[in-house]
């Protein structure tokens, strides 16, 4: 999916979430509620140049990856999107995700593993300072505290030293016999 000039963000009515106009008949409901946005959103904002750029950068590290097919990716990049446009300002939670080895260093990917209790998870790196990431989950999910739980597009900002390198196993190549 390409970005267009006609894109806009609004707050669709219905779910009371940042969405994004697609064209005038398909719109894109991101996982950013009302309550998790810095200020409300009124009327239509346009998709933005550092939005486009967001959304190259995030598109790229998870088509390199090879994981997740072209919606997966394009519903993954708009969902980064939308929270480094709207999102709260949030602490980190790093206690609730398993550290890496002391003297290891922080993968500097933009897709990598969060270990939590119920076990790793694959996370996007929306941005980075120098000693915290801010992360959106990608599949599984991390148990938090009162039962609360992070799911996909959930946001969690973790200390560096929390980041693990992902490694995916892509299915082998098929050879075909010739006769």
């Amino acid at each position: 999916m390409t970005p267009r000039s006609d894109w806009y963000w609004y707050q669709h009515t219905t779910t009371q979430r940042i969405a994004l106009s697609l064209d005038e008949e398909q719109c894109f409901v991101s996982a950013v509620g009302a309550k998790q946005v810095c200020k409300p959103l009124s009327g239509q904002l346009p998709f933005s140049i550092e939005d486009h750029a967001h959304y190259a950068r995030l598109t790229d590290a998870l088509t390199q990856l090879g994981k997740f097919n072209d919606l997966q990716v394009a519903q993954a990049a708009l969902n980064g999107c939308a929270a480094l446009a709207f999102h709260k300002p949030i602490s980190h939670k790093s206690w609730y995700v398993a550290a890496r080895q002391q003297h290891s260093q922080p993968p500097n990917d933009d897709v990598v593993q969060l270990i939590g209790q119920s076990g790793p998870v694959a996370a996007l790196v929306l941005e980075r300072d120098q000693s915290s990431a801010l992360c959106m989950l990608l599949e599984g999910q991390i148990d938090l505290a009162n039962g609360k739980t992070l799911v996909p597009f959930s946001i969690i900002r973790v200390l560096q030293d929390r980041l693990h390198s992902l490694t995916v196993r892509r299915p082998s190549a098929l050879y075909a016999r010739s006769a």
